[in-house]
């Protein structure tokens, strides 16, 4: 049963659903927005309080509407290459459909607008600088798109980086494009790296990064140069052996977490009892 949950949390961490949109860009031309499609691309034309949609080639697409029972509009396409969108409409908001992805327009005098975070109606979509992970955002739920455009920013945090806890302040939360390809939505704002070793260069510098991988490195050396040929079955042995697996462990999930106050509290305790364990089998050892 354990092992069946492991391998399921597994499976979920790595996994890559293909049934998600693969959005490539989303461009405004005065009264005009493109939302471009790995094949296709769908054209939305506000004139006046008329909307139009015409395909790649600006041929006007065929449409079947209808009204649910909230009143809202709901338009789908007859034309096979775009029969996987669905289009919903209220007034002024356009909500868009298109395999587990959902992206929300404004429509307004000025023409169309995207709705971002916080409800800031944008007209110029920035992809954000990245490094990686390309076609592979959602790869670790969505970790692939966090690491391909957090390492970009670590060329800015070499010596003192961001500062404690501003992950969220210095993360390209305007990255749109990348968030619907990761997310589903551009309205999701990403708090946390998910790797403690991006967390610690980017919140205090590569430099203090580079220090605790040097404590770590020299813990780990001496603990098994220690204990894979010591076969002592003293206390401090065996606590030490046990808190070496430990420190392993939690270097291997940071990997894929962040570290939090209340579990770097106690690997910071376990890996100073370790240096003390590794000393008394050291001095016994003599």
């Amino acid at each position: 049963m354990l092992t069946n949950r492991i391998v399921n949390e597994f499976k979920i961490l790595f996994s890559d659903d293909a049934q998600f949109y693969d959005l490539k860009d989303i461009t405004f031309e005065g009264n005009k927005v493109s939302i471009v499609g790995d094949t296709e691309t769908l054209n939305i034309v506000l004139s006046g309080n008329l909307l139009n949609f015409y395909d790649t080639s600006g041929n006007l697409l065929d449409i079947e509407q209808t009204t649910n029972d909230n009143n809202e509009m709901i338009v789908s396409f007859v034309d096979e290459n775009y029969k996987g969108y669905n289009i919903t409409i209220k007034d002024s908001l356009l909500i868009l459909y298109k395999k587990n992805v959902t992206i929300e327009f404004w429509l307004h005098e000025g023409g169309i607008s995207l709705i971002g975070n916080n409800s800031k109606l944008v007209n110029q979509v920035v992809k954000a600088p990245s490094i990686g992970f390309e076609g592979k955002e959602r790869l670790g739920s969505a970790r692939g798109y966090i690491w391909s455009r957090s390492i970009p920013m670590l060329k800015n945090s070499v010596i003192f980086g961001y500062g404690p806890d501003t992950f969220a302040v210095e993360f390209p939360q305007e990255d749109y494009i990348g968030k619907i390809r990761a997310y589903g939505t551009p309205r999701m704002i990403v708090d946390k790296p998910h790797n403690m070793y991006l967390q610690i260069a980017l919140n205090t510098g590569i430099l203090s990064l580079i220090a605790f991988l040097t404590i770590c490195g020299a813990y780990i050396t001496e603990s098994i140069r220690l204990y894979f040929k010591n076969q002592d079955n003293s206390f401090a042995c065996l606590t030490g052996t046990g808190i070496f697996l430990g420190i392993c462990g939690y270097l291997a999930a940071a990997v894929f977490n962040d570290s939090t106050v209340g579990i770097a509290s106690v690997f910071w305790i376990l890996l100073g009892l370790g240096f003390v364990c590794n000393g008394i089998v050291k001095k016994s050892s003599k």
